[in-house]
């Protein structure tokens, strides 16, 4: 997968469907080109990273078990990223943020040097101050790579109201950040 942007979706649609006659490189190959920006996704919505490696998990499970219900006519990566919104709502309202959370947390860091740990701990912060639609703008943008107009096809929103979004937690997150140096 590019930095630039999301997978070829011809590649993606060929993955799936060689997927559902059972072949495991296929699998491996769609994975190995959509799970950056899957976790990515995962992570704006858990804020957790243990949750969203498991989360991430069960998606790649779903989809190799579910690979044969992909219709040729929807976009491969937005059915992938439905399947983790779905998985990571359900999580979410099982209600697992808890103090293990925070402990698992802290547990991560405490093996880092100190300075990074509190850099990623403010980065963090900042992150689980936005909504959970716009940390995943943040995160598909930022972090995967998605072009915005990507992001507005994945997530159902306008072109406008993703780059509105975008912009808006750009500022609040520097605002944020701006507070702690």
């Amino acid at each position: 997968m590019s930095c630039t942007g999301a997978p070829n979706t011809e590649k993606l649609e060929f993955y799936i469907i060689q997927t559902a006659k059972g072949d495991r490189e296929a699998f491996s190959d769609l994975y190995r080109a959509t799970y950056k920006s899957v976790y990515g996704f995962i992570l704006s919505i858990t804020k957790d990273t243990h949750v969203a490696q498991d989360i991430l998990h069960d998606v790649y499970l779903k989809v190799f078990k579910h690979a044969s219900s992909y219709e040729m006519r929807s976009k491969p990566l937005a059915w992938i990223y439905t399947i983790a919104r779905n998985l990571s709502l359900m999580k979410m309202r099982e209600g697992k943020r808890s103090y293990e959370n925070v402990v698992s947390f802290h547990n991560e860091f405490s093996s880092e040097d100190t300075a990074q740990a509190l850099d990623r701990i403010v980065l963090e912060t900042a992150i689980n101050s936005l909504s959970s639609e716009d940390a995943a703008i943040v995160m598909l943008h930022a972090v995967a790579g998605f072009k915005h107009r990507q992001i507005a096809l994945i997530m159902n929103l306008s072109l406008p109201a993703v780059l509105s979004r975008y912009s808006r937690a750009l500022k609040k997150l520097k605002s944020i950040i701006g507070k702690v140096e």
